[in-house]
């Protein structure tokens, strides 16, 4: 998303500026309880309600044709299914394209869904499954208000008849329509792809048990909420299901994406990671009777559309090595009115299939990782497969729209920059909070998504003597308990000016008014390149003081994290520290925020995935983290590391899970 530029400057009494963090404004209006929603009425006709409404095309894709056309240029390798894409988004003429697909086809019937018991099931007025694939529920349901109607279609796959489910979300009269669906057609999948509320306005009925172990029953259906886990940008649930008058109990599994934006699309990156864990997780092997997967947004045709259509495309273009998007889309239309239902999503899909495709097999489990991965990996010496993706890497970043650094540019910020060089984006930029007379709200830092959440790291650079008041506003306003300092061992030498920002002998405490920061305890483990520092937190006026924990690592040499083996003990120690503490915010450091800081979050979050999901996907992690900080990971020395890593985390697990139990 283009950034917006910072919304003004707010003199305050000391003179100090203040600039308004809107990213955080809009949060906080979209967590604003909406209205209670009124009883089932007519479905709505207006079109601001839908959820893939297209105010904000303009916004999201504004001369994004520019990025495309400059990497055109540079005439790149690229295969036909790339070329085809990449010259689409260069044309300029996409949105012309779109407007030629009708929204559905001539003379279809809709009598249905029209039928005056079933209208008002409805969630608009103008969006309206078709007889001819509508999914009719046979079970003789009838209590209440319920039909053998529900807003749903079937969707074919890219070769599988009934791939797909898609459907609107459920309204308050049709939730247990929902489950006597899910019931019947054996669905195991479900794919959610909007937000309960949006924008102050319902688009969602919650049709689940919120809290794990909660139980509710839905007309005939009863669901429990058995599992939560939760991952940046979405939740997984596990529910188990039990139909009235039935001993058996099935379990159902549904992912959650949550970050798909008000106007506009998400990033591309979010999106196929989250694409990417689905899909392998409910891909049918070749042949296979499988239950379809129910894919539902709001009204079921935008962003359900959107993800069927990355999904059937990604096939085709693997299986055939060539896609036509337009003709993609005038088929999925065949099976369902107005799928893809936007400019800007049409615009995305083709986004979504470059960076899924060109993406494709570089996700491996970590059981196939040796097989697929041959040979001693080392950050030194080339090595065919990782130096390749490493090239597709460079090439990808190049069609990555430049970010905007405005307020890191401002004349009265541009001294708090150790690198010009390196400077934190509109987008990501992490505002201060915490008022100190003189100083404005900018620090050298940014968001970083981890594995678990969307902002679940700061990264910064090293304050500098004028700056460390700001880093430890950074620390109190965002409420972090656990810092990471990432170093070499003459670090102190090496960087000028150096700022020790913490005490170092126990019991000793740090004044930057109007913070102090006291010692409580340190630990040096033998043999280990990582100090451990307990640190009590507190600031003038206020009674109480926080414990943050700082774990100092000198081992890095040069630019990678030094030997394997020490950085993966970093990595564990922090994992235990998190999960000991209940740490929900991090900040990672290093002396200019992106070069070892960048590696050890990609790190991090690689090794996450490997033991909670057991995947290996550097390549995508690596994406993420450059989606936020370009120049991160820049080097195919820092490629090559974080395999290296990688092969040794897996030959421990491997030694692990060989060994006899006793």
């Amino acid at each position: 998303m283009v950034a917006k530029k910072p919304s003004g400057v707010v003199n305050q009494e000391d003179s100090g500026h203040i600039y308004y963090n809107t990213a955080d404004i809009a949060a906080h209006q979209q967590s604003t309880p909406a209205p209670q929603a009124a009883p089932a009425s007519a479905p709505t006709q207006d079109p601001a309600d839908y959820d893939e409404a297209t105010e904000g095309d303009n916004v999201y894709y504004n001369n994004d044709e520019d990025v495309y056309a400059s990497f055109k240029a540079s005439q790149p390798k690229l295969d036909a299914v790339q070329k085809y894409l990449v010259d689409a988004l260069a044309s300029g003429k996409l949105k012309e394209e779109f407007s030629t697909l009708e929204s559905m086809p001539e003379g279809v019937p809709q009598e249905v869904a029209l039928l005056k018991k079933n209208f008002k099931k409805n969630r608009f007025a103008a969006i309206l499954p078709y007889d001819r694939n509508l999914v009719v529920l046979r079970d003789g349901y009838s209590e209440g208000t319920a039909t053998d109607f529900v807003n749903a279609s079937y969707v074919s796959g890219y070769k599988l008849d009934k791939q797909f489910i898609a459907a609107q979300g459920p309204r308050d009269n049709t939730v247990g329509d929902l489950w006597r669906m899910i019931w019947q057609e054996q669905i195991t999948h479900v794919v959610m792809l909007t937000n309960i509320e949006e924008r102050g306005k319902p688009k969602c009925e919650l049709y689940w048990p919120e809290e794990e172990g909660g139980v509710d029953t839905f007309g005939p259906v009863t669901v429990t909420t058995t599992h939560v886990q939760c991952r940046d940008d979405f939740f997984i649930r596990t529910f188990s299901v039990k139909r009235a008058g039935s001993d058996e109990s099935r379990e159902v599994t549904q992912y959650h994406y949550v970050s798909w934006p008000d106007h506009g699309a998400p990033t591309t990156t979010s999106l196929v990671t989250f694409w990417r864990y689905v899909h392998n997780r409910t891909k049918p092997a070749d042949g296979a009777s499988v239950p379809p997967v129910l894919v539902h947004c709001s009204a079921g045709v935008g962003r359900t559309g959107t993800y069927i259509g990355l999904e059937i495309g990604v096939d085709m273009a693997v299986n055939e090595g060539h896609i036509n998007v337009l003709d993609l889309v005038k088929r999925l239309r065949e099976e369902r009115c107005l799928m893809v239902q936007a400019v800007d999503q049409y615009l995305f899909l083709h986004k979504a299939l470059l960076e899924a495709y060109t993406a494709y097999g570089t996700n491996v489990s970590v059981d196939e990782f040796d097989a697929m991965f041959t040979g001693h990996i080392t950050s030194d010496k080339p090595h065919p497969r990782v130096d390749k993706e490493f090239q597709t890497l460079q090439q990808m970043l190049n069609l990555t729209p430049a970010h905007r650094h405005d307020t890191a540019s401002l004349e009265e910020n541009v001294a708090k920059n150790r690198n010009p060089d390196i400077l934190p984006s509109e987008e990501h930029l992490v505002y201060l909070t915490e008022h100190v007379s003189g100083r404005n709200q900018y620090t050298n830092a940014v968001f970083m998504p981890t594995f678990r959440d969307h902002r679940g790291s700061i990264v910064t650079q090293l304050p500098l003597p004028s700056t460390l008041v700001d880093f430890w506003r950074l620390v109190y306003g965002n409420d972090v308990s656990a810092i990471v300092s990432l170093s070499s061992p003459n670090e102190e030498q090496e960087v000028k000016p150096y700022c020790q920002y913490w005490p170092i002998n126990e019991g000793k405490t740090l004044t930057v008014d109007p913070y102090t920061v006291t010692l409580t305890s340190k630990t040096e483990r033998r043999g280990s390149k990582v100090t451990s520092y307990s640190l009590n937190l507190g600031k003038k006026g206020v009674k109480t003081t926080r414990v943050v924990e700082l774990l100092h690592y000198k081992g890095w040499t040069g630019k990678v994290g030094g030997s394997t083996s020490d950085i993966l003990h970093l990595i564990d120690t922090l994992v235990t520290l998190q999960e000991n503490t209940n740490t929900d915010r991090l900040v990672v450091q290093c002396s200019d925020g992106v070069g070892k800081s960048g590696l050890f979050c990609a790190l991090c979050d690689i090794i996450n995935r490997m033991t909670y999901d057991r995947e290996v996907d550097v390549y995508m992690t690596v994406r993420h983290v450059q989606s936020v900080t370009p120049k991160a990971l820049s080097s195919v020395t820092q490629y090559r590391y974080c395999y290296e890593v990688v092969q040794n985390r897996v030959r421990e697990m491997s030694v692990y899970a060989n060994a006899p139990q006793r």
